[in-house]
Order: structure tokens, then C-alpha cells, then sequence
């Protein structure tokens, strides 16, 4: 907005937002919802702010208030900030707070405190330091927390109105409980051009008093001039005038073009605003990456540059990259700026009029939230602005791919979390309780590309009836693999959306979704992801046990690799890998069910099979002479936000983290607090169930028939130097053949402990079921489970009588090394 003073419609809407608050600030409920509804562009920041600043100066007005601002960016956050003081310098708002403010102790009268929501849901370590540890020894003295802070200001009589910017991002189950809940606002206010459906109240809420709502139309916004009359999608002329240019490069070609006209148009009008084209590039560029083929923003900055663009106009933003200063100005000299998602929401650029928006081939979807950031208009100017009153958008998207403006939640992404040792080291319990390890055998990939590339060779020949004397008649060539129903002319096209005209920003996906089609060929840079997409679709369809796949990111190089060989030596040797890529697409994609090459590639898997078993069996030969090493307990270990923090005294770890969903979760928490309720216990510890860090035993699987790895559940320590390993098992699980497996490999691991071990530890162990409100374990040489009855099981509380002490703590020599002889040999 380069002039604010305030429009009609936004005094208006400042007015009903007042009026509710006062209304409803009587009210004995409390985070009573006013939703505010506003288009994109029509000033929503500065009408909030103006809000705040107008209920203070109000005469019969004088409630002990302040506000908490949250948007899902610290940059939205400091943005909101500084629009504060440049809107409204001399109001008489209080104090405007940030995150790093919560050493004032408490919110007074009229502050206002912008925070990000990831800096309070995360449980990424670096942004739990705002959060107070719920056990008191992890809280520093000198630090005041978000608790903290909300609880002082509460005490001191402070009331809180929340506003919740981009409301339809940010109203999630984790904020409620872990930032609207603890602030307890009188009121919360939703602000958002697109609320949600079922957080907008009725006419019978509203009535009633349990709820405010305050809507701005878009046509008002537009007859202001504060947004662009019309969103303009490329027509089918446009694209015709570059017929046989690659896609990529009609797309940017339009966009130079429109923004070279606009340009001069705006010059005519003696206005000093560069018209900006925002380029967003799809997310999927990883697999050209590592080939080593040039990405869409390689291809992007070439061509723009071949056309007389500078680089130095040319502006990137990416995640994790500061945004180019000065970008937003009017006359800023960049001209272009490539994104993927930094720009995509919340961001306010108005000299930007023309988007480019290259589809993701990985998903189809078109969401149209981006369209937004060239919805605004830089210049208010009656005669000026009307150079500005349309948007132009061109992009590769199907028109079955566009979705409504729907938003997903940001951030909130797995962190990780960091459970600390008490011991405050790396720690040995015992040199001699050592985890196995079994070196993968199977990554579940194709094993030796060689081997492989020749199994497809033979496969695809003998389909086409290719022999090695054939490779040197491309002709020939093309004749046997035409006679077996391969189009090797055939174009790979698809269907864009193109004609379309959107009067109102929020109908956009209507809009493209009934537009004009025309068909085009797919560009070059989409022709090779779309390529190794439909290699990984194909591998994953398939469900016949000797063609099954289990690492597919592994196996896609080894195919794509056999395949483009196979074209390049047998099948269109005199062609370029784009035209391989064509003919191949053109049979998966276009014949699905019916196409030669999903046939021929399960045909290969299942001829190589016996190849890739030969290959395992020599790399479990080679397992079998693997030594095991000391378990260590690790200083710390990283959990991902799938844990929790449970209570506990005893646990070695701090916190105790325990995963929130599975199967077993109620059951292993229910131990935990009997292990916690033992004075004999010096500490216990809950393993892993994968990977190096855990204690593992090796035993053999009889159901797969292959040596495997058994994580026991618990490892415990008693002050008398007994060590537990135990392994909670609940309904069908105990009585598997899987279980059995393990709890007698468990016991024969017991069994070379307690020899090698007998004059500093005992162990003890096995597996553990619940039963009559009691625990039980079995620690029988062979297992046995019975449904109903604990008879062989016995009660695991008498593991915890103080009467009862381990009196083969220290066994004769002798004995012990009978027992570990009997235990190597297999029969302890």
C-alpha cells in the first residue's frame, strides 16, 4: 500500500471488528472466536494493527489487554512488526514484543508480542529453549519460559486477545494444546482471506453472542484498486506462435514477452515501476541432480540470459536463502525471480504481474495459492493503475491438476529430539555384554548392474527376436521392434490448460479447471523425470515374489541404466536419449495395462531372480565371519516428534522418550511405571528396535529362515549389580514362533553371560506378559506359551524381594566354565 489512509470497506471492517470485542468481552466463556474474512491484498495486516490501535483510544474502553500476534515465519513475524511502527507511529499501542522479550517477565497493558508458531510447536532442540521442561531440574534459574511468561502476565490481570494470522494454516491441534491453550486468550481472532468452512460461525453464534465475523467482498477490494480485475491464463494463440520450441522455453518466452510490453505501457504512463515475473520451479529436480542433467533452474537462467536478460537481474529465492534485499521495491532492478516454495504464501511483492509455474511431474497438483503474489497493484493512481489491473499466468499444468486454494500446515516437521544419559558419557555396563550385528545382506535393489543389464538385454532380444548381428541395421533394427507393436514415431504429448480469464482470485481453480485445453510435447527436462517416475511406478506394481523390489530408490539408476543401453545398442541406436524417453513413455504411459515394456521389465525381474538369490547367498557366507562388539550405552540419543516425554526417576535416559502411536505402547508404558516403582532398581533403559545404537542378539528366524536381530525390550540395573534384559510381549505376540525364536536365544545369551561374568555380574531375563493384574516372565530354556494359563511363567515381583539375593552371583570356576561350554555348544 503506498498510501495508508484508510479505504471505506477497511474502516468499516475495523469498526465491526471493535464493535464484536466490546460485545463479547462481557462474556463469562473464554477464547471466544471472531473470524476475520479478507482477500488477499486488501491490507489485512494494516486493518488488524489499525484495529488494536483504535480499541485503545476508544472513551468507553478501558480493559487491561494486550495482544499476542502469530503468523508461521519469524520473516511474516518481523514483517508484521515493522508495519506497526510505519502505519502507526504515534498510537498509543504499548510495548511491540518478540520472542526474545520474554525476559521482561510479563505482557502490560496495550503490548503487543509477535511470535512464530514453529518457535513453540517444534521440538526441535534449538527452539525448545523457549519452552519450560517440565522436569524442574532441566529448567534454568535465570530464564524466563513461554509458560512463564504467560502465567505472570495472567497474574498480573493482563487479558489476552490472540490473533492468528493465515488462521487456515496455523489452527492445528498442536497449536491449540501447546500455544492456545497455555494462553487462554478472552478472544481469538482468525484472520485469513480463506477460513476454513467449519471454523466460520453461524447467524445463530453470532446472535447469540459465542462468536463475531467481519467479511470484506473482493469486488470492494478491487474497486479500490488495492488488486488486479483479472488473472489471465495463456491462450492457445500464444502457445502457437513457438510451435516447435521445447515447452520450457515457450513458457519463458511469453513471460519475456508480456513483461517487455507491460514495461513499455508503464513507462507511457511516466510510472518508475519495474514489472517483476515470478518464476516457481517445481520441487522434483533431485534425480536430474545426481545424473548430472541440467535442472529447471539451469534451464531457466540459460534460456532467460540467451534471450538479453542480465544476470545480474535475475534474483533467486530458496529455503534457507535470505529473500534479495530491495526485491519488493517499485523500481528494484531485478526483473525475474525464481522460487519453489520461499514465495509461495505471505509474501508481498505488487510490482509482480506475470508467474510462470512449472508443474512438479511427481504430483500433479497445481495449487493456487501461489497466484496470490501478483493479485496486488503498486500504484493507486486511478488513470495510472489500470496497466496494473491485470495478472498473467503461464504455466504447463493440466487443468485436471489445479487445486483450490487449500493450504497445507507448515512447519511442524519431525524434529529431532535429544534424550541425554545420565551417566554424562559414552557407557560400558560390561565389557562382555556385547550386540550382535549382521551386515545387510539384501539392500533389496538389483544387485550387479552388469548382471542385470545383460538379463534385460536377453529379455528384451528374445521378445523382439534381436540378435547381436542385427545392431549393425538400424533399419532392420526398427522394422523387428515396430513388427511387435512399438511406435517408435510416436509424439509424447499432453494437455495444458490455456484461454482462461478469472475475475475474483478466490474462484481461480474453478476457473482453470473449465478452461480451453490444447495438446502439447512434454519438455525435454520433464521428459527425463517423467522418465524415472514411471521406472519407479513400475517397479513398485509389482507383486509376484520373484519380481518384488525392495529398495526401489537403489534399483532405479541399475534399470534406467540396463534400458537406455538396450535403446542405444539394439533399438534406436542412431536416435538421442530424449527420443528413447518418448518411445518408452509413450507405450507405459498411454497403453498402460497393455504396454511391451511393463511386460518386458517383469519378464527381466523374473529371469533375474536366480541371478540376485546366487549374488545373497555369497554375501551371507561372507556375514557368517563378523565379530560382535561391546554394547555401549550412548551419551545421548535423537528421537523424531513421533515420541513423547513421559515421566520418570529411574530411566538412564532423560528425558524418557516413548512413541506416541503403535502397537505395544500401552503395554510398554505400564512397565515402565513398574520399573519405576522398584527400590531394588538403580536405573532401567528402553532399547531400540533397529540399528547400531540398540543392544541386539542374534538368532535364527525360523518362519524366514535367515539369521535376523532381537532388540530386547528392557535392560535394567539393580543396585546389587543384577542386569535384566527383558522383553514385553502382550495377546498373540507372545505366542508366535518369531517369540519363541528369540526368548531361547535370549536364554543361551543369559546362559555365556552368567559364566563369563561370575564373579562381577548376574544376569537375568526373558520375556514378560501381563496376566491376572500381575507381570509374569519366562525365562525357560524352551519357550512355551499357553493361552490362558501361566503355568512355566513365573511372577516377575519376586525378581524385586529384597529377601530374595542371587546367591550364584560368584559360581565355583569350574562350574561357570562348564556352563559357557554347554552354552557355546547349545545346550544351556
Amino acid at each position: 500500500m503506498a498510501s495508508m489512509k484508510s479505504i471505506a470497506f477497511q474502516d468499516e471492517a475495523v469498526e465491526k471488528m471493535i464493535k464484536h470485542i466490546k460485545e463479547l468481552w462481557p462474556s463469562r466463556e473464554r477464547q471466544i472466536p471472531i473470524v476475520f474474512k479478507a482477500p488477499t491484498g486488501s491490507g489485512k495486516t494494516y486493518m488488524t494493527e489499525k484495529m488494536i490501535c483504535d480499541l485503545a483510544e476508544q472513551p468507553d474502553w478501558d480493559q487491561n489487554v494486550a495482544y499476542v500476534w502469530i503468523t508461521f515465519s519469524d520473516d511474516l513475524a518481523m514483517q508484521s512488526k515493522e508495519k506497526f511502527d510505519k502505519y502507526f507511529p504515534t498510537s498509543k499501542h504499548g510495548r511491540l514484543l518478540t520472542i526474545e522479550d520474554f525476559n521482561l517477565g510479563a505482557l502490560q497493558k496495550n503490548d503487543v508480542l509477535f511470535l512464530n508458531w514453529q518457535k513453540l510447536v517444534s521440538q526441535a532442540a534449538e527452539n525448545r529453549i523457549y519452552r519450560r521442561p517440565d522436569d524442574p531440574r532441566m529448567r534454568h534459574e535465570s530464564r524466563v519460559y513461554f509458560e512463564d511468561f504467560v502465567d505472570n502476565s495472567h497474574e498480573n490481570g493482563i487479558e489476552i486477545i490472540l490473533i492468528i494470522d493465515e488462521a487456515h494454516l496455523n489452527l492445528t491441534d498442536a497449536s491449540q494444546r501447546d500455544v492456545i491453550d497455555p494462553l487462554d486468550p478472552k478472544i481469538k481472532l482468525l484472520v485469513s482471506a480463506t477460513p476454513k468452512k467449519e471454523t466460520i460461525p453461524t447467524q445463530d453464534e453470532i446472535e447469540d453472542g459465542k462468536a463475531g465475523y467481519v467479511r470484506i467482498k473482493h469486488k470492494d477490494v478491487v474497486d479500490a484498486g488495492l488488486i488486479k480485475a483479472n488473472l489471465i491464463c495463456q491462450t492457445k494463440e500464444e502457445l502457437s506462435k513457438y510451435e516447435y520450441e521445447d515447452e520450457d522455453h515457450i513458457l519463458l518466452r511469453l513471460a519475456i514477452d508480456r513483461r517487455n510490453e507491460l514495461k513499455k505501457e508503464i513507462e507511457s504512463f511516466g510510472a518508475n515501476v519495474n514489472p517483476l515475473v515470478i518464476i516457481q520451479l517445481p520441487n522434483d529436480d533431485e534425480e536430474l541432480t545426481k545424473e548430472g542433467k541440467p535442472t529447471k533452474e539451469e534451464i531457466t537462467k540459460e534460456y532467460l540470459i540467451s534471450q538479453g536478460v542480465k544476470a545480474n537481474r535475475i534474483a533467486s529465492w530458496f529455503t534457507g536463502k535470505k529473500k534479495p534485499e530491495g526485491l519488493e521495491l517499485d523500481d528494484s532492478e531485478y526483473e525475474y525471480l525464481l522460487f519453489k516454495t520461499a514465495a509461495g504464501t505471505g509474501w508481498d511483492c505488487p510490482r509482480a504481474q506475470v508467474l510462470v509455474m512449472f508443474r512438479d511431474v511427481k504430483s500433479e497438483i497445481f495449487h493456487t495459492q501461489t497466484i496470490g503474489r501478483i493479485l496486488r497493484v503498486p500504484i493507486m493512481n486511478e488513470e495510472v493503475s489500470k496497466v496494473f489491473r491485470n495478472g498473467y499466468i503461464y504455466t504447463n499444468c493440466s487443468r485436471k491438476a489445479v487445486e483450490e486454494a487449500e493450504y497445507t500446515e507448515q512447519g511442524n516437521r519431525p524434529k529431532t529430539l535429544i534424550a541425554h544419559n545420565k551417566k554424562g558419557k559414552d557407557y560400558v555396563v560390561d565389557y562382555k555384554l556385547l550386540t550382535d550385528f549382521i551386515s545387510r545382506v539384501d539392500y533389496g535393489d538389483l544387485g550387479k548392474s552388469g548382471e542385470f543389464q545383460q538379463c534385460l538385454f536377453d529379455t528384451f532380444n528374445a521378445y523382439f527376436g534381436i540378435k547381436e548381428d542385427d545392431i549393425l541395421n538400424a533399419t532392420l533394427l526398427q522394422e523387428k521392434i515396430s513388427a511387435k507393436g512399438l511406435d517408435v514415431s510416436a509424439d509424447f504429448k499432453h494437455q495444458i490448460a490455456v484461454n482462461g480469464i478469472c475475475h475474483e482470485y478466490e474462484k481461480i481453480g474453478l476457473l482453470l479447471k473449465e478452461s480451453d485445453v490444447i495438446s502439447r510435447e512434454w519438455s525435454r527436462s520433464d521428459v527425463q523425470k517423467l522418465f524415472s517416475l514411471h521406472l519407479v511406478n513400475i517397479l513398485r506394481s509389482q507383486t509376484d515374489n520373484d519380481c518384488k523390489v525392495g529398495n526401489i530408490v537403489r534399483s532405479v539408476p541399475t534399470l534406467k541404466s540396463a534400458i537406455r543401453l538396450w535403446f542405444k545398442i539394439y533399438a534406436l541406436p542412431n536416435e538421442n536419449e530424449d527420443r528413447w524417453y518418448r518411445v518408452f513413455l509413450n507405450d507405459v504411459v498411454n497403453k498402460d495395462d497393455s504396454s511391451l515394456f511393463r511386460r518386458l521389465i517383469t519378464d527381466t525381474l523374473k529371469n533375474y531372480h536366480p541371478l540376485l538369490e546366487e549374488q545373497l547367498q555369497k554375501r551371507r557366507e561372507k556375514n557368517e565371519t563378523r565379530e560382535s562388539e561391546p554394547f555401549v550405552l550412548r551419551k545421548m540419543y535423537a528421537f523424531t516428534e513421533e515420541y513423547e516425554a513421559l515421566p520418570e526417576t529411574k530411566c538412564l535416559l532423560t528425558p524418557f522418550y516413548l512413541q506416541k502411536n503403535y502397537v505395544g505402547r500401552k503395554t510398554e508404558e505400564a512397565f515402565a511405571k513398574f520399573l519405576e516403582q522398584q527400590d531394588c532398581i538403580e536405573w532401567w533403559f528402553k532399547n531400540g528396535d533397529n540399528g547400531k545404537d540398540w543392544l541386539a542378539i542374534r538368532y535364527y528366524n525360523e518362519v524366514k529362515q535367515e539369521d535376523a536381530l532381537f532388540y530386547p525390550d528392557w535392560i535394567y540395573k539393580k543396585k546389587d549389580g543384577t542386569i535384566g534384559l527383558f522383553d514385553t510381549k502382550g495377546g498373540q505376540t507372545a505366542a508366535s514362533t518369531e517369540t519363541k525364536n528369540k526368548a531361547e536365544a535370549l536364554q543361551k545369551r543369559l546362559c555365556v553371560l552368567n559364566g563369563l561374568n561370575r564373579e562381577l555380574f548376574h544376569y537375568e531375563g526373558g520375556i514378560v506378559r501381563k496376566e491376572n493384574g500381575m507381570w509374569y516372565y519366562n525365562d525357560n530354556a524352551n519357550y512355551s506359551y499357553q493361552e490362558g494359563s501361566t503355568d512355566g511363567w513365573k511372577l516377575f515381583a519376586e525378581l524385586f524381594n529384597s529377601a530374595s539375593v542371587h546367591k550364584d552371583v560368584k559360581y565355583e570356576i569350574a562350574a561357570a566354565d562348564d556352563t559357557m561350554m554347554a552354552a557355546e555348544d547349545g545346550v544351556c
